[in-house]
């Protein structure tokens, strides 16, 4: 049979003795100390990767205002080369049709929506006044 001991030694009543509880907590302490040590761990991780994604976006901006910074210099000199084309004075008493063709865009005009006007026939009838100056400066020899 089995009988519970007790000596004076014991600081309390109970069915289990000190050897029995002690590993229980010696499982419980090391159990902590691993999830502490995991928890730290991940806090580490997520400070790396908190100061990756930091210096991956400042990165990322920089490198946007330069493509921007360069696509206003190219915009800013390609407005410039436009105004100056377009400024220049011919000696022609005619209208330079080349020049007003130059000026429009010919991208896709199939797309139309009702905000957009359909200007296919505005640029119809300027290519025509184009062919028909054009002629004209065949027939005179000018």
């Amino acid at each position: 049979m089995f009988f519970l001991s007790f000596t004076e030694d014991q600081s309390s009543w109970n069915m289990f003795s000190n050897e029995v509880v002690s590993p229980i907590q010696a499982v419980y302490k090391k159990r902590e100390q691993e999830i502490a040590a995991k928890d730290a761990e991940e806090n580490r991780k997520i400070d790396e990767l908190r100061k990756q994604a930091q210096n991956d976006l400042e990165h990322w901006y920089n490198e946007r205002n330069k493509q921007m910074e360069q696509k206003r210099q190219t915009m800013k000199i390609e407005e410039d080369n436009l105004r100056t084309h377009a400024l220049e004075k011919t000696t022609k008493t005619s209208c330079d049709w080349s020049k007003v063709i130059s000026l429009l865009d010919f991208t896709d005009g199939k797309q139309f929506s009702k905000s957009k006007r359909d200007l296919t026939r505005m640029k119809s009838c300027i290519f025509n006044a184009k062919r028909i100056s054009e002629s004209k400066k065949l027939e005179n020899g000018i």
